[in-house]
């Protein structure tokens, strides 16, 4: 299984990569098939300094043939078929510089900072007023609506206006996004959510795209000392986070939590290893994860139940007693091997198959209506569904996943409205901008001056003052 999809995912990146809706697939399966090879190594490697939920005594099977390679390899295998399948459904193509250039739009900056910033609101709201202190992980008085609409969606919006806003050409709007980062990087932080390495890590992929697209060797020499200071903060933020799930934490604690002994110090690099460790087994415990969560997978009914973004509350689901690693009852199991071991190989290809191909249809559909943006927005959360599908179990993915599949194409609906109701599209605004600044030639003939019947200067030296007036060269042919 892990070589079919090793060898399709190869033959979709050199057939497809340039293909919209072959990326969320390509993405996907590469994902996948990343953790099929190597997260038995990295789990077995990292779990003496476990930084994870999951016991470090549970060992990951080594080998090509196990549970665990095989339901990565299967929903490996799904997404790459639909990368294909994408591919030659739709012929939309992207590059690297004309999303650069959307994403560097003023405008679309300013909107994505705001947008940050009422999402900071709202999870600020459902954290409540004990965010300052707490006593235990999770204690929050807040609203328990906005705690569990915003918990996930709020940072993944910080984390797209991040980036968008680090990658504008102006500098008020960088400027504003660093801030906003910060203030979401050190309030997730605080409240021990490791979604606050995720603002880091957004600060190290913008390092290397300004590496990238700068060609200066001072430009260079800069950027790549920064990647190196946010690849430390990654270390440190994860540390704090490990550490603020068994302390007293909160806004008040932060600098305290930093200067804790488990955090890496700057300059000893011994005390890096620790927290190296802490991460990678953080991220691969999704390996033996899954591989006990097919072992012990829940009825398919609840799985299927449980597809769906609506609130538990209201469907009258348990998501609770089925999908724990009990005696762990505070591990969750795992999507992907949840599927695998109520489904079978054949059914988790296919559900991923439909799932990438559904995204990378949307996206293309959304670039075809001119609506870049929203295309970098969907594969932002197909990287999320990824994580969430290998360390959450189907309550968790099954939201997402709505959003990944159907929010393509609410979002094209939505813009189809609006466009009944005449309401101007956000790149409107600069289509006209770039239609009036084009440059006016310099030649003499008719077709380079933008006035075509005026005439600058005449023979005789007479200078024209007004446009010609509107007849044609026969005018006295009667």
């Amino acid at each position: 299984m892990a070589l079919a999809a090793s060898v399709t995912l190869i033959l979709a990146i050199l057939i497809s990569r340039q293909r919209t809706a072959a990326l969320p697939g390509i993405i996907l399966a590469a994902f996948f098939l990343a953790f099929a090879l190597f997260g038995a190594s990295a789990w077995n490697w990292s779990r003496d300094q476990n930084g994870a939920g999951l016991p470090g005594q549970i060992p990951a099977t080594a080998g090509f043939d196990t549970i665990g390679v095989n339901a990565f390899a299967s929903a490996a295998l799904g997404a790459a078929l639909a990368a294909l399948v994408g591919a030659a459904v739709s012929k939309q193509s992207f590059s690297l510089s004309s999303i650069f250039g959307k994403l560097s739009q003023p405008r679309l900056g300013t909107y994505t900072q705001l947008a940050s910033l009422v999402a900071l609101i709202l999870w600020l709201v459902g954290q409540g007023t004990n965010l300052w202190l707490r006593q235990n992980y999770m204690d929050t008085n807040g609203s328990q609506a906005f705690l569990t609409t915003f918990s996930l969606i709020g940072p993944l919006v910080g984390i797209s206006a991040l980036l968008i806003g680090t990658l504008s050409g102006v500098r008020a709007t960088r400027v504003a996004s660093w801030a906003l980062g910060a203030s979401w990087w050190g309030l997730t932080s605080a409240v021990g959510t490791r979604v606050a390495v995720g603002f880091v890590l957004t600060a190290v992929l913008a390092c290397v795209i300004y590496f990238f697209r700068h060609r200066s060797i001072a430009s260079r020499l800069v950027t790549f000392i920064e990647l190196i200071v946010f690849s430390y903060a990654t270390l440190a933020t994860f540390a704090v986070t490990y550490v603020a799930r068994g302390t007293t934490h909160g806004l008040s604690r932060l600098a305290g939590l930093f200067a804790s002994e488990s955090v890496p110090r700057p300059f000893d690099i011994a005390t890096w290893i620790p927290a190296l460790k802490w991460l990678t087994s953080s991220i691969f415990a999704s390996f033996p994860l899954t591989e006990q969560s097919a072992l012990r997978a829940p009825p398919a009914s609840i799985i299927i139940a449980n597809l769906n973004p609506l609130p538990a509350s209201l469907l009258n689901i348990d998501p609770y007693t089925f999908e724990r690693l009990w005696p762990w009852m505070w591990v969750p199991l795992g999507f992907v091997g949840e599927v695998y071991g109520a489904f079978g190989p054949m059914v988790e290809a296919g559900l991923f198959f439909c799932i990438a191909l559904s995204a990378g249809v949307g996206a293309a559909w959304l670039q075809k209506k001119h609506l870049d943006v929203a295309v970098v927005l969907v594969l932002v959360m197909v990287v999320a569904l990824g994580f969430l599908a290998i360390q959450y179990p189907s309550r968790s993915a099954g939201r997402i996943i709505s959003f990944v599949v159907i929010g393509p194409y609410l979002g094209a609906a939505v813009v189809g409205v609006l466009k009944l109701f005449r309401v101007p599209r956000m790149t409107d605004h600069f289509d006209r901008k770039r239609r009036t600044e084009q440059p006016i030639s310099a030649g003499k003939g008719e077709g380079s001056s933008p006035h075509r019947g005026r005439r600058s200067k005449s023979s005789q030296g007479e200078i024209s003052e007004g446009p010609a007036p509107v007849t044609t060269r026969h005018r006295h042919s009667t």
